[in-house]
């Protein structure tokens, strides 16, 4: 018996952001995650692969001498799904006051100096309420 593989479960995950450097800096956000059952594919159609690289992480040192933020996480992709790849985090360089964290999949988080940074929302999924192929809030 010869059957088509027409309809695919998949799962695409953005890859994470890297964290700021030094002390006092934010950590990298995670990759956006979609996770789809009943995803209608063409066996005739070939479907090409994209899978992000981590984001490098900051380097320790004052600004302008070092990148001290991270770099965001790459976005992943499959037939027609992208999974988008985490935010940035950010150093306390320079100061004061607050540095925020990279928008992404998920946010990265601040750096600050003197140590008050605030939070930055993501840009994926927020608030899923569980369960299989159930839309998430818009964040």
């Amino acid at each position: 018996m010869n059957q088509l593989l027409n309809i695919i479960r998949c799962l695409v995950i953005g890859a994470g952001g890297g964290g700021g450097g030094g002390y006092q800096a934010g950590g990298g956000g995670a990759g956006l995650l979609h996770y789809k059952t009943g995803h209608p594919v063409n066996p005739a159609t070939p479907y090409p692969v994209t899978i992000g690289s981590g984001g490098k992480g900051g380097r320790f040192g004052p600004a302008p001498g070092g990148e001290v933020a991270g770099r965001a996480g790459g976005d992943s992709v499959f037939a027609g799904l992208t999974a988008t790849g985490g935010g940035y985090g950010n150093s306390y360089w320079p100061g004061p006051g607050s540095n925020p964290g990279g928008p992404g999949g998920s946010a990265g988080g601040a750096g600050c100096n003197p140590g008050a940074g605030s939070a930055r929302a993501g840009d994926g999924d927020s608030g899923h309420p569980g369960g299989i192929d159930v839309v998430s809030p818009a964040n």
